[in-house]
């Protein structure tokens, strides 16, 4: 598998029918969660792969994983390392960005197929947020293999912010980039992440992916900028959008969630072969 070894595969102890696995390549340890659907043995059934949010951890996206597990998938989550609340390890948020994100998706990714109850020929990836971009750059690289992408409030506008010098509230000199920049709940961002980001062009790179993908975005994010997602519409081959009114970054509220997650029911039932 590319150089990866598999640390541990084990009976979660907090949850019925998910396991929990840690991996390793060279420095960089992942440890993730696999929610099966609920049946005495593991069957062949489609796998989905989420990422979580920026400066999150795989908590955000077991809740989407709990539900999608019930409609008969594979769902994988797991936590980035650098980040808040992280039991990945091997490099500190002053090393990460979006590209070591995809690097480490891309892990999990090759762990997740060669795992024998997922049916390969259907692979759907997602995320929230950063975590969303990340989900389609994986997607544009794998676009024979994936099947759909799946993006919650997608951060697709990080480029253009940070190339302004901005991200999350907070400023920072463009032309003198410091080497640490605070952002928030004890986490920050690096050099490496804006030098990293700033050169990465999203329309050219994501929208390579030409099969179904599915955005789910509130129309009062402040975070990550709905007009990227509107305009992912126009420049993907097959994008349907769900603006949730009034809709905040993360769907805290429990309405805009189950919207979102309706609305991801219905593709996965309805515009998915599976």
């Amino acid at each position: 598998m590319n150089g990866i070894n598999i640390l541990k595969k084990e009976l979660s102890a907090d949850w019925p029918f998910v396991d929990e696995f840690c991996i390793e390549r060279e420095e960089i340890v992942l440890f993730g969660k696999c929610f099966h659907p609920e049946e005495e043995n593991l069957e062949k059934h489609p796998a989905i792969l989420l990422n979580h949010e920026f400066a999150s951890n795989m908590a955000s996206t077991s809740r989407y994983a709990r539900i999608f597990s019930k409609l008969g998938y594979h769902v994988f989550v797991f936590d980035f390392t650098g980040s808040k609340g992280t039991k990945s390890y091997g490099r500190e948020d002053i090393d990460a960005s979006i590209l070591t994100d995809k690097e480490e998706m891309e892990m999990v990714y090759e762990f997740m197929i060669h795992e024998k109850y997922v049916d390969k020929n259907h692979i759907i990836l997602g995320g929230c947020s950063q975590g969303g971009l990340t989900a389609a750059l994986v997607a544009a690289d794998h676009k024979e293999e994936v099947e759909a992408l799946l993006m919650y409030y997608p951060a697709i506008c990080a480029p253009d912010y940070l190339r302004r010098g901005y991200m999350m509230g907070i400023s920072f000199d463009t032309e003198n980039v410091p080497e640490y920049i605070e952002m928030y709940r004890g986490t920050g961002i690096g050099r490496k992440y804006v030098r990293d980001v700033i050169t990465l062009d999203p329309w050219k790179e994501i929208t390579r992916f030409e099969k179904p993908v599915l955005i789910c975005h509130g129309t009062w994010d402040t975070i990550a900028d709905i007009s990227y997602s509107r305009e992912a519409v126009k420049r993907y081959h097959d994008c349907h959008l769900l603006e949730i009114p009034s809709g905040e970054h993360i769907f805290k509220v429990p309405e805009n969630f189950n919207l979102a997650i309706n609305e991801t029911i219905d593709f996965l039932q309805n515009r998915i072969s599976s």
